[in-house]
């Protein structure tokens, strides 16, 4: 069973992707997304610093994956971003 979480920000930058990485970051195993959908590659890249800096493993612990194939945000080409996460639930193929 899929379950789909929807979590908003103050906004799209990559500061807001700290903030909810942060949040993220410090929920409990039990509760913890098994993937998350960004709706773009700098908030994406936030989150995964900040999971990073808690200690959980990218994509091992959490898959994150960005969705607006924005290279400049991973410092350049990057197979992690816009990723097919492999899901047909979240996006048949």
């Amino acid at each position: 069973m899929v379950t789909l979480t929807e979590i908003l920000t103050d906004g799209m930058e990559p500061a807001d992707g700290i903030q909810v990485g942060r949040e993220l970051a410090f929920r409990p195993t039990a509760v913890r997304l098994d993937h998350i959908l960004a709706i773009t590659d700098g908030l994406a890249m936030a989150i995964i610093n900040e999971f990073t800096a808690a200690g959980i493993a990218v994509p091992d612990d959490v898959a994150v994956t960005g969705a607006d194939h924005n290279s400049a945000a991973w410092g350049g080409a990057n197979s992690s971003s816009d990723a097919f996460p492999g899901f047909p639930e979240v996006a048949p193929p």
